[in-house]
Order: structure tokens, then C-alpha cells, then sequence
């Protein structure tokens, strides 16, 4: 053991001190080069690749929900995997839908299809 300026006995001595203190230091800085790495050069991030919709679709929504309260307190719901508008025809087209209509009585009503379709003009799924 040594002794420190106030003659009291050191645990460790000034040479371990200096390597602990080294090691602890170049710890930090691989530490401090691996978040810098991976924060500037984009690895290790999750890529999202949306999809570009066609040439003749205005718009396009996946996971598409739709509610919409008509005449008499007649509800519409439409959930589809994707939805795609057409501004000029005014029309919505969709994939994989399910629509459910809640008339004001009370009636429910539940249509599943392939694809589907609703014009805004004329209201007509």
C-alpha cells in the first residue's frame, strides 16, 4: 500500500489509478464512436419504402378507415388495406374493404369484398 500526502495508506496506487482511468476513457470514446457511427451514417435504422401509387391515382392511403353519419342518422364505416382516389372521376377505389352500415332503426349491415368502390358525387358504394 502507499501513502497519500495526509500519510494515510492508499487501497490502490497512482499507477492502477492512471489505468483505470485510461481504460474508462477509451471505453467512452468507443462508445461515443459507435452511437456517432450508427447516428450519421443511417445503419441500423429501420428503412420504410412507401410505395409510389399509379400514374392515374390522385391519392393513396393503406390502412384506410372511413366514417361518415348520412341522412337519418345512418352511419357508414369503411376500413380497407388500401384506398385509392381518382379526383377527376371522384371516385375511391378499394382493397380488401368491409363496410358496415348502422341504419338510425338499429339495423346493422356488414359487406365484405375483394375491392370496391364509392362516388362522392353520387354517394353510390
Amino acid at each position: 500500500m502507499n501513502r497519500n500526502e495526509k500519510g494515510e495508506h492508499d487501497i490502490i496506487g497512482n499507477t492502477e489509478r492512471r489505468r483505470i482511468l485510461v481504460g474508462a476513457a477509451v471505453l467512452i470514446i468507443i462508445i461515443a464512436s459507435v452511437i456517432f457511427y450508427y447516428a450519421f451514417t443511417g445503419k441500423g435504422h429501420n428503412e420504410v419504402v412507401l410505395p409510389v401509387p399509379s400514374q392515374d391515382v390522385d391519392l393513396q392511403v393503406n390502412r384506410f378507415h372511413y366514417t361518415e353519419v348520412g341522412q337519418g342518422d345512418t352511419e357508414w364505416v369503411i376500413d380497407a388495406d388500401t384506398a385509392k382516389y381518382d379526383k377527376d372521376k371522384k371516385i375511391a377505389y378499394f382493397d380488401a374493404v368491409t363496410i358496415k352500415i348502422i341504419a338510425s332503426r338499429g339495423q346493422r349491415y356488414t359487406i365484405n369484398g375483394k375491392n370496391g368502390s364509392y362516388n362522392r358525387e353520387k354517394k353510390n358504394m
